[in-house]
């Protein structure tokens, strides 16, 4: 029985030690993105209404998204597909 709860004890405290790292991952990947977007965009929201500042950062977070996702596409070498409107 001893055994049994030293074991169950030790697989909680892994647990919450992954839990704690994955929070701890998160956060560190937010801050990189936050701070990579103030570089790029800049940190002034311009809207006056909460919503409209709150639209303006969800935006300014897609074209960050956008950015990236094309530095990597150009990195890698990958080619998009031509449509048969472009041939």
């Amino acid at each position: 029985m001893r055994k049994f709860c030293y074991r169950l004890i030790a697989s909680c405290v892994r647990a919450e030690t992954t839990a704690v790292k994955v929070a701890a991952m998160r956060a560190i990947v937010l801050a990189t993105s936050q701070s990579r977007l103030f570089v790029e965009f800049g940190d002034a929201v311009r809207a006056k209404t909460d919503t409209a500042m709150k639209n303006e950062v969800l935006v300014k977070f897609v074209c960050h998204n956008v950015v990236v996702c094309l530095h990597e596409m150009f990195a890698l070498g990958i080619e998009r597909k031509k449509s048969e409107e472009e041939l």
